[in-house]
């Protein structure tokens, strides 16, 4: 994706930000209402959640996730 296709994206109507964490959601904001949802345990069911939206063309941004001292992550 070259910069101007970058730019033209930042006015899309749908923007969708995923927390993956084990108690993480999912926000959908689509130009009219604003929607929330736990992360689903299911590929399946998160595809469910999305698929709505790709007609869209939303803009998505997916938390980057690291481990924390103490959390068990090796």
């Amino acid at each position: 994706m070259n910069s101007k296709e970058n730019t033209n994206k930042l006015h899309s109507n749908c923007f969708i930000g995923i927390d993956p964490g084990t108690n993480g959601g999912i926000a959908v904001i689509d130009g009219h209402e604003t929607k929330v949802f736990n992360i689903p345990k299911e590929p399946k069911d998160l595809m469910r959640i999305l698929f709505p939206y790709l007609p869209l063309d939303p803009v998505v941004m997916l938390e980057q996730v690291g481990g924390r001292f103490g959390d068990g992550a090796s």
